[in-house]
């Protein structure tokens, strides 16, 4: 249950990363 939940939270913070750094490559693009 333990190692369940500790992926669940790894794959979280992997698609919360991949939004930042598209959103900053799309901010440099229109700057």
């Amino acid at each position: 249950m333990m190692h369940k939940s500790i992926m669940k939270a790894y794959i979280y913070i992997y698609i919360l990363n991949y939004y930042f750094v598209a959103g900053y490559r799309m901010s440099c693009r229109l700057s």
